[in-house]
């Protein structure tokens, strides 16, 4: 189930992100948002892990 965000808070959340030094590159927002995101990622890594000598046999750096 998703849960939203008030507006407002929304908004003084991305701002108070916007205002920071080094900001995340990513951010998610919502009660469930990371456990929602985490596990979609680390499927990610794993596969980038998984392949990881065969992109690297390509002696490339694209």
């Amino acid at each position: 189930m998703r849960t939203a965000l008030p507006s407002v808070k929304l908004g003084e959340i991305l701002v108070k992100l916007a205002g920071l030094e080094n900001p995340p590159k990513q951010f998610v927002a919502g009660g469930n948002a990371i456990s929602t995101v985490v596990p979609v990622l680390e499927q990610r890594l794993t596969e980038l892990h998984a392949y990881e000598e065969l992109s690297k046999s390509t002696g490339g750096s694209f």
